[in-house]
């Protein structure tokens, strides 16, 4: 199973700054880019990069070893 797939299943919330966003999709990766999709509370769409992420908060019983910050 991908990341990706998982994300389907799991809501995963991450902070970048001081906003929590729930995180839609990771990857593909290329080169030095690990580019991440989030969504704000109205379903606004963003990208960033996984470096740009400062927590991540899981799901209660997901395994967090799964999530790696850059």
């Amino acid at each position: 199973m991908n990341m990706n797939e998982i994300l389907e299943d799991f809501d995963v919330l991450v902070r970048i700054g001081s906003e929590w966003f729930l995180l839609n999709q990771v990857g593909p990766i290329s080169g030095d880019d690990f580019p991440v999709i989030v969504s704000d509370d109205d379903g606004e769409q963003f990208e960033y990069d996984m470096a740009d992420i400062d927590e991540i908060d899981t799901p209660i019983g997901m395994d967090s070893g799964v999530f790696g910050v850059a």
